[in-house]
């Protein structure tokens, strides 16, 4: 089939407080990060079922059923990339190779923090960035228990696998899957939070106490 690319209406958002060990100069600008998790043919083990079927007391209905795969999802966030390729002055000291997505939330604060992701070290509560993903599962799989967007994402589908026509000739009348090994699902989230300064001692002096930016996650079957 041709490409299918899905873009998942609204936003998850993850709120985080980024205590400093040292306070420095801020540069603060409006930077947006592009996140690719490859999950190659695996991408249909995103959802426990996806099928559609023609209602069978309504020809104009169609019965979807996408349930999406926690556990496999759970999986996907050790080995995140960045999909700009970090060559922009936006994106200076991103790591080139597959990261964890609690470091990508890391290399986002202290961008936006101190204009460099390397300075991530600076961030005394990282641990704290741990199992954030989970913000993000929930926006998902919140989002396809959704009837309306389960229709937009079946509308897209066919359209998308040139199957318009033969799908007003030749009425599904039997469970047929979504084969998702060649699309591309993509997310979008924000995240801020609070500047706060954990150095021990004297306070330091603190130019701005927040930061904000916001992401796309793109799970690619390709």
């Amino acid at each position: 089939m041709s490409v299918f690319n899905f873009y998942l209406p609204g936003t998850f958002q993850i709120n985080q407080n980024a205590e400093l060990y040292i306070m420095n100069e801020y540069s603060l600008g409006s930077k947006q990060f592009h996140w690719r998790i490859n999950c190659g043919t695996s991408l249909n083990q995103l959802f426990n079922s996806r099928t559609y079927k023609q209602n069978s007391t309504n020809a104009e209905n169609i019965d979807i059923n996408l349930s999406i795969n926690d556990t496999y999802v759970a999986t996907l966030f050790n080995s995140v990339l960045n999909a700009t390729g970090g060559s922009s002055e936006n994106f200076i000291g991103i790591e080139s190779a597959a990261s964890t997505f609690s470091q990508r939330l890391l290399e986002m604060v202290a961008l936006k923090i101190f204009n460099h992701a390397k300075a991530r070290a600076a961030i005394a509560n990282d641990n704290d960035f741990s199992g954030l993903h989970t913000q993000l599962t929930t926006h998902l799989s919140t989002s396809f228990t959704n009837s309306d967007l389960q229709n937009i994402f079946f509308e897209q589908y066919i359209l998308a696998s040139g199957a318009v026509e033969r799908a007003a000739s030749n009425d599904v009348d039997v469970a047929v899957d979504f084969n998702l090994a060649s699309s591309q699902i993509f997310i979008y989230g924000n995240l801020s939070g609070s500047i706060i300064d954990g150095t021990a001692g004297t306070p330091g002096v603190v130019s701005t106490n927040s930061y904000n930016t916001n992401m796309r996650i793109e799970l690619t079957g390709y």
